[in-house]
Parts: structure tokens; C-alpha cells; sequence
């Protein structure tokens, strides 16, 4: 991404551009090693206080894993956030599905698509200040100005 959109001070400053981009990436690489670590340990360090098995033991580790989301950059909290929903919202679906009380929606996932892409493009068309100006910049490329 850094050689697409940052080609000009790329080749201008390529100390500095590379610095700050091995500090974003170390810092994601913490960030997610943080994330998986502490999600996948939690319940194995809850069980033993407890001594036995418990649902909401598993509720923990959203809650110590989104903690992490901390230790990321400010502009990239909130994007981390949306990804975390949109997995949530899946396994929440996939629970329900497999418990009965929903019966699966055959290509559910194209439906969920259009859903997003027209709710984006509501915004791009309508209110651009609430887009993210790198994603709006991207959209720009692709969609042209309106």
C-alpha cells in the first residue's frame, strides 16, 4: 500500500517512509499477536479460578481481546472495530443456525453484501464527510466524483 499510494515521497524520502512504515507494521504485528494470545488464553487461565466449565467463561475473551485494540493506532481502532462486528454478527448467525432458531439463508452472504455496498454508496452519494478519507479517496478513483 505504501508503494501505491505514497510512491511520490516514497522516492523523495525513503528513510523516513520506510520507518514509519516498519513501525506500522510492528505495531499491527503486536497488536494481532496481542489479540490472538489473549483471546485463546483467557478461558485456559479462567478455568482453574473457577474450577469447572462455564459458558460465559467464553464471553471473556472478546471482551480481553478487544482490550487490545488499544495498542493500535487511534485512525485504525475503529476499522478493527467493524471487522470485529461483521465476525461477531457471522458467528452470532452461525449459532443460531446451528441451535434451530433460524433456518440458513441460501447465499445469505451476497445479500449481506448488497446490504453494505448500498449503504456505502448511499453515503458516497450522500453525506461523503462520514466516509474515511483514504476509503473515500479509493472510491473517488473508482466511482469518480459526483
Amino acid at each position: 500500500m505504501t508503494a501505491v499510494f505514497r510512491s511520490n515521497k516514497l522516492m523523495s524520502q525513503p528513510v523516513n517512509v520506510l520507518q514509519k512504515f516498519a513501525s506500522s507494521c510492528l505495531q499491527s504485528a503486536i497488536f494481532l499477536s496481542m489479540f490472538v494470545t489473549m483471546g485463546l488464553a483467557s478461558p485456559c487461565a479462567m478455568r482453574p479460578i473457577f474450577n469447572r466449565e462455564r459458558k460465559w467463561i467464553y464471553l471473556i475473551p472478546g471482551a480481553v481481546g478487544g482490550l487490545m485494540t488499544a495498542l493500535e493506532v487511534k485512525s485504525r481502532q475503529l476499522e478493527l472495530g467493524m471487522y470485529c462486528l461483521t465476525r461477531a454478527i457471522e458467528s452470532y448467525w452461525n449459532i443460531l443456525v446451528k441451535n434451530g432458531y433460524v433456518r440458513n439463508i441460501p447465499n445469505g452472504d451476497v445479500f449481506a453484501f448488497m446490504f453494505a455496498m448500498g449503504t456505502l454508496m448511499t453515503l458516497y452519494q450522500n453525506d461523503k464527510d462520514t466516509i474515511n478519507s483514504h476509503y473515500l479517496a479509493i472510491m473517488t478513483r473508482f466511482f469518480g466524483k459526483n
